[in-house]
């Protein structure tokens, strides 16, 4: 896996927690030769209206951004969301597919439009899986970081 962290603002040290949080959170989400794959750049950086969001139109290369003036938890909880996303698109169940001038989202090749986000009555299922497991993987990562503490 190729990894790159940009900090645009927020403390230093977030970089360092981040280069150990993503190989571990990745660990748990996907097989080696599927994590050796990816090419990751995140940004910590001023978002408005967000925690975090993830770029996966150009799989296997990624970009998260994260909100810099998050605690340190919630930047691991929104790192985890967003790694959720990085996986269910690596194993094919999340993509954007083109359909003429339209780009697409598909769950198991199931379509759910060009903006589901734009429809409250959407209940959609990959944010269903990230929001399902975000805090039992922050959770993991922060017994794993304590231990290298000691």
């Amino acid at each position: 896996m190729k990894l790159t962290i940009r900090r645009n603002d927020g403390d230093p040290r977030d970089v360092k927690l981040l280069h150990e949080a993503v190989p571990f959170i990745l660990s748990r989400l996907m097989k080696p030769r599927d994590v050796k794959k990816v090419s990751l750049h995140i940004s910590l950086t001023r978002l408005h209206g967000d925690f975090g969001d993830i770029e996966i139109e150009t799989a296997p290369a990624f970009r998260i951004r994260l909100h810099h003036e998050m605690d340190t938890l919630l930047m691991i909880v929104t790192l985890a969301h967003e790694l959720v996303h990085l996986s269910q698109v690596m194993r094919g169940s999340l993509k954007l597919n083109k359909i003429n001038d339209l780009t697409v989202w598909h769950w198991d090749d199931v379509p759910y439009g060009a903006e589901p986000y734009d429809n409250p009555e959407h209940a959609l299922p990959w944010e269903t899986e990230a929001d399902s497991r975000e805090t039992e993987l922050a959770s993991q990562f922060c017994a794993h970081y304590i231990t290298l503490l000691n």
